[in-house]
């Protein structure tokens, strides 16, 4: 019976190492296969020595778990355990963020590609409608301003009334002034007003490239395409010279450069400035000078190319931070606003790396049996107890300082591997304590703090380690039957 229960529990042990082993190459595979995607290397040395580096964040990531024990938290060696629990999450978290590559290109990547562009691209889409009413309301204005203008010039004419009180009915400066205000805002009334027709076929375009994009396919290409046909209208739409030369026109013959406007007298040719102050023009002509400087160019766009090695490392950067920034708000993938959003499908591809570690460390801790590194009081009489004072006081005994006027006190050493004398030294500290003859004064103590009253061997031994430091009531130790 005892033989069969021996068998199954092998039998389980090995089904349980099997299942990790398993996961452990799931890490190691995704982790060297993402790093690989990253580097972008195809050298056969860099590969080999990436596989190395991958192969022992992994040994350490195993190993630091079998020696991780929870209970240590709470004991002396609290420590030692959070460091192996930090070398534990410090693989892990290299471990994940290499495999996010694997990952997001399995889960996530192609579906951010889709939604990325298609909100870059419905933003041109979006600028270029907002272009066409901006210049669709500058024709109206500046149709306005003109049949304005032919009208004041006719009814001046006819009946005077004229910016000059004193000028009559009939032909003249200030008539043909108007008719001149009226042929050249009418001029550019058509020409923004075809540039507004002109618009319809980029909106279609831009239309066609949200359908045509293909993260599949030569997204490099594409995205030259596309910037380049931005470029095309930026500079035939936003960059227009028509626009420069309307924005002057109107400043010209707007607000108080309306005092000096040049008139061409109509048979004679000869030129002279009128002045005709006219504020519902100037009003007009602000109106459309606004439209025209509020007209913003469109920016280049960035698709994300699956195979661009740093585009790729850099949206891992950014989900990985995400995921540890609160601050950053994780959208559904329907309510992306920015191309550069981090959504639940990017979770998605970090989470895969991050279960496979966090299985290998649950079954594994499952596994393993207890650790029990506390002493029963038994335990401790009987190890003193085989020890003589004059024994016990040359183990403390090059840990330990008199202080004038305070008494004596033992020098504990921390952050070391524990071997025989140490492992010896903490039983006694345990044992005394126990029998209330020593007393933990200070946690955590520099070896240069006690240079001037502790052993020289102290900072040669442990140059780097941190100390407890005990009072000792040594004359009672002395007095008292120990051994």
């Amino acid at each position: 019976m005892i033989k069969k229960e021996k068998v199954k529990k092998i039998i389980d042990k090995a089904k349980i190492g099997m299942i990790v082993f398993l996961l452990s190459f799931i890490s190691f595979y995704t982790s060297y296969s993402g790093l690989l995607k990253i580097s972008g290397t195809s050298e056969e040395m860099a590969m080999i020595f990436m596989a190395i580096l991958i192969g022992v964040l992994q040994y350490i990531l195993v190993f630091s778990i079998n020696k991780f024990y929870i209970s240590d938290l709470f004991k002396e060696k609290w420590m030692k355990s959070l460091l192996i629990l930090s070398a534990y999450l410090i693989t892990t978290t290299i471990s994940v963020a290499f495999s996010f590559s694997f990952w997001y290109e399995t889960f996530s990547a192609e579906n951010y590609a889709k939604r990325s562009s298609e909100l870059q691209l419905t933003r041109v889409k979006e600028s270029l409608i907002v272009a066409r009413s901006s210049f669709k309301a500058m024709g109206a204005e500046l149709i306005t301003l003109s049949n304005k203008s032919a009208i004041t010039s006719e009814r001046e004419r006819l009946y005077g009334r004229t910016c000059n009180p004193s000028v009559g009915a009939g032909e003249g400066y200030y008539t043909w002034l108007r008719a001149d205000d009226s042929m050249k805002t009418k001029k550019f009334s058509e020409k923004i007003l075809l540039l507004q027709t002109q618009l319809n076929n980029e909106i279609r375009e831009v239309s066609s490239y949200i359908q045509r994009f293909d993260p599949k396919k030569d997204v490099v290409a594409f995205n030259r395409e596309v910037n380049s046909r931005i470029k095309e209208v930026n500079i035939e739409f936003f960059k227009n010279p028509i626009l420069g030369e309307l924005t002057r026109m109107l400043i010209s013959r707007s607000g108080t450069n309306r005092q000096h406007i040049t008139v061409i007298h109509k048979h004679t040719g000869r030129s002279t400035t009128q002045s005709c102050m006219d504020r519902e023009f100037t009003d007009g002509a602000n109106r459309v000078i606004g439209l025209i400087k509020n007209l913003k160019e469109i920016d280049g766009l960035h698709f994300f190319d699956i195979n661009d090695k740093n585009k790729l490392f850099a949206r891992t950067t950014s989900v990985l931070f995400a995921i540890f920034n609160p601050s950053i708000k994780i959208k559904s993938s329907n309510n992306m606003e920015n191309p550069d959003d981090i959504t639940d499908d990017d979770i998605k591809a970090v989470s895969a790396g991050f279960i496979i570690d966090l299985l290998i460390l649950i079954i594994t801790l499952y596994a393993k049996e207890g650790k029990d590194n506390s002493l029963s009081e038994e335990e401790l009489d009987n190890i003193i107890n085989n020890k003589s004072t004059k024994k016990i006081l040359n183990i403390i005994n090059p840990y330990l300082a008199e202080i004038s006027r305070h008494g004596h006190f033992v020098a504990v050493p921390k952050e070391v591997e524990v071997d025989d004398e140490t492992a010896q030294l903490r039983q006694i500290i345990l044992f005394f304590q126990k029998k209330k003859l020593i007393k933990l004064v200070q946690n955590e103590v520099a070896i240069y703090e006690l240079s001037p009253y502790f052993h020289d061997d102290l900072h040669h031994k442990y140059p780097s380690s941190t100390f407890k430091v005990y009072k000792i009531e040594l004359d009672k130790i002395l007095s008292s039957n120990i051994g």
